[in-house]
């Protein structure tokens, strides 16, 4: 990381090492594109919408950074990104879903500390339902091999816990869609 310590000529300095690097001008003598970079403690937001700046290099780096450390989830307000991670994550169990359960319509509200999940799409499609007495629905969309299947069986598992109120009582709710 570095701080822009003067502007023509452009000069940064490393917050590292302290060392101050002049950038060279872009062709014809014109100033080279400065792209800003978000602060390392937003990157790794549950909200792109959060990010300071909303450019494609940022937005990409957010989430190749969020797939680096399994959170393969992410909002961009109401619609949920995923990527499939190609590998059994352990994000789908009965603790997840009664969390999930539990919070009710609060899913996304400020104090939840819930993370971006299908979970929560699921959970806030049916408490608005049951709110507003309105029909819902959830587009799950991606190309050939996104894990739309996965994601439509996991939405499911949620809705089906929903209509079993014994088996959300006691916990054994997990894999009810196969």
């Amino acid at each position: 990381q570095a701080v822009v310590v003067s502007m023509r000529p452009l000069v940064v300095r490393s917050l590292d090492t302290g060392a101050e690097t002049q950038l060279s001008s872009g062709a014809g003598g014109e100033d080279a594109p400065l792209m800003l970079c978000n602060p390392a403690d937003k990157v790794l937001s549950d909200d792109l919408i959060a990010l300071p700046h909303l450019d494609e290099p940022n937005v990409l780096h957010s989430l190749a950074q969020r797939y680096q450390v399994d959170r393969v989830y992410t909002y961009t307000g109401p619609i949920l990104v995923a990527f499939n991670p190609w590998k059994r994550l352990d994000l789908y169990g009965d603790a997840t879903l009664q969390a999930f359960l539990r919070a009710g319509g609060n899913v996304r509200a400020a104090d939840s500390d819930l993370p971006p999940h299908p979970f929560a799409i699921a959970a806030a499609a049916y408490f608005e339902m049951r709110r507003y007495g309105e029909n819902q629905s959830v587009l799950v969309s991606g190309e050939s091999g996104a894990g739309k299947t996965e994601t439509t069986k996991i939405l499911l598992n949620f809705f089906a816990a929903l209509s079993m109120p014994a088996a959300v009582a006691s916990g054994t709710t997990a894999s009810m869609v196969e």
